[in-house]
């Protein structure tokens, strides 16, 4: 005759929260360190990069998004490897990102830090059409879309920039230019917000 062994309510209890506190120590142990996380521009674009360290025994990492205001829904982002791109933030609007690794095992660690950034303006890029009929040099450019106006800078040098320009035009001719003179120029597409201006064009 076979005996079944059944344990009592008590001792099942005790095994059930013993399982748990079990569960949880392992999960502590397994937790991956947060990321220490920095916030850049990649200048063409002026789309926000985002990027940290690889995090010892993380599997993956989620990125999570909120447009300041809370006008948007925060936006999640699984991604394998340490860094990221956000390819939808739109142009002029202020956002606020933190991050997350998630080991192997699908533990997640605590928050990043959180960081502020706006992304800015694509860097415009400057086209020398040459010199027009009377010999003075012509200088176009790409509409910048979200630009209020742009800024056009020239140097002798290189190094020390004067401002040639202020305008929401997309070309100019340079009356200073003196013939078998060499001059560098530089453009800046100018947002409404100055925390959006793009980057000196190359």
């Amino acid at each position: 005759m076979k005996i079944r062994r059944i344990l009592s309510a008590p001792m099942a209890a005790i095994l059930c929260v013993g399982l748990l506190a079990f569960a949880l120590v392992f999960a502590i142990v397994t937790r991956p360190a947060a990321p220490e996380i920095s916030v850049s521009h990649i200048s063409a674009t002026g789309q926000i990069r985002l990027d940290w360290e690889p995090v010892s025994g993380a599997g993956s990492y989620r990125v999570y998004r909120a447009a300041e205001g809370g006008a948007d829904q925060p936006l999640m982002v699984k991604t394998d490897s340490p860094g990221f791109t956000d390819d939808t933030a739109e142009s002029g609007r202020i956002y606020c990102y933190y991050v997350r690794a998630v080991s192997s095992l699908f533990v997640p660690s605590g928050p990043s830090q959180e960081v502020r950034c706006a992304r800015i303006l694509p860097q415009p890029v400057i086209q020398l059409t040459g010199v027009d009929a009377s010999g003075l040099t012509r200088i176009r450019w790409e509409t910048v879309e979200g630009a209020d106006h742009y800024r056009l800078y020239r140097s002798a040098d290189g190094s020390s920039w004067e401002l040639l320009k202020a305008t929401r035009d997309t070309a100019h001719t340079d009356t200073k230019a003196q013939i078998g003179e060499t001059v560098y120029y530089r453009l800046q597409a100018m947002a409404s917000d100055p925390i959006c201006n793009s980057a000196y064009s190359d």
